[in-house]
């Protein structure tokens, strides 16, 4: 019971150092939380308590995020995908083909990262410098792209990708298919 009442205190903390965010994430690994202020666009909460703006981040909702581990975090946003850096620079993923709707799913792989969302099925590079379509995976082909429904302590036993049973989905395209797309 403390602990739901600690973690509690926390949120309500939380919610007045944020006040007017429409939209928040924390990444561990930059120690800083990101904020969304609906007329101010994005921000960053450092661990040294500044509030600094994230240049380069269009005032979008962000629908998926991962942080791969290395360099930069990719948030998935309503525009498509932005690579941004722990000092709050951005950069949109961008090429022929890329993405430029709502990105609704992210994964880390060993040969890459998936990602999906309104225009079909993509493929980051594990340096995150380039994004190409994945082969059978435009929208044309499997449709809109919808988060795997993986509920908390079940990642681990989860089978990813599923096959939808309402026709072609991205849940029935092979992970072993992200290799050497580029």
């Amino acid at each position: 019971m403390a602990a739901s009442g600690a973690k509690g205190s926390s949120a309500k903390r939380l919610k007045r150092v944020l006040f007017g965010v429409s939209d928040w994430f924390a990444v561990d690994r930059f120690q800083t939380i990101y904020a969304r202020q609906r007329k101010g666009g994005w921000f960053r909460l450092t661990k040294d308590r500044q509030w600094l703006p994230v240049h380069g981040l269009p005032n979008d909702l962000v629908m998926a995020r991962l942080d791969p581990g290395q360099r930069e975090i990719l948030p998935g946003l309503s525009s498509g995908i932005y690579a941004v850096d722990a000092n709050g620079q951005a950069r949109k993923l961008d090429g022929q083909g890329a993405p430029s709707h709502i990105i609704r799913t992210l994964a880390g792989t060993a040969s890459g990262i998936p990602a999906g969302g309104d225009d079909g099925l993509f493929e980051i590079s594990k340096d995150v410098s380039r994004i190409v379509p994945v082969d059978r995976g435009s929208v044309g082909s499997i449709g809109s792209v919808q988060p795997l429904p993986i509920h908390e302590g079940e990642f681990a036993k989860a089978s990813v990708p599923r096959k939808s049973a309402r026709g072609p989905s991205a849940h029935g395209v092979s992970l072993g298919s992200f290799s050497g797309n580029h």
